[in-house]
């Protein structure tokens, strides 16, 4: 068997459109629920990293333990905007705005990329660290921390 031949077979395949982990599915309703706490009439990334921490899994993790930001400081500042968890408001069903659409976009180029049939949140959380002047580099800059330390970190995860 030549992995190699192996590979190059299942690339030949066309591609299937991939399924949507609920895990993320769950963080992308968070998101719609923070933009609407917010007063927001459509998604942007700031929703997006903060639909992910509300949601839990690898991101909160990687988020707080991984990418090594002040926990205590950055508890004390956001937690009440993470940890409402299933607490969500009924609202309308809110768009995502264009840079969310393009940081989706990234996500499951990236999914696709790792040859990954599932798009996870980790997917979404590695495309937030491609933008160094984003909200979640503001944030993990903000306590102690860098998009460029969290994405070397997730490398090797996805």
């Amino acid at each position: 068997m030549d992995p190699d031949a192996i590979l190059a077979e299942r690339d030949a395949r066309p591609t299937t459109p991939l399924g949507v982990d609920p895990a993320l599915q769950k963080a992308l309703d968070f998101a719609g629920d923070d933009a609407f706490r917010l007063g927001q009439s459509d998604i942007d990334p700031e929703n997006l990293v903060f639909g992910l921490l509300r949601s839990g899994g690898l991101a909160l993790m990687f988020i707080t333990k991984v990418s090594g930001v002040d926990l205590d400081r950055f508890r004390a500042h956001v937690w009440d905007r993470v940890s409402i968890n299933d607490n969500v408001v009924d609202r309308p069903k809110l768009p995502l705005n264009a840079a969310s659409q393009a940081i989706i976009q990234a996500a499951i180029a990236i999914a696709t990329e790792k040859r990954r049939e599932t798009l996870q949140g980790l997917h979404l959380l590695y495309a937030l660290t491609q933008d160094e002047r984003g909200p979640l580099a503001e944030l993990l800059a903000r306590y102690g921390s860098s998009a460029a330390t969290l994405k070397g970190k997730m490398e090797s995860s996805l």
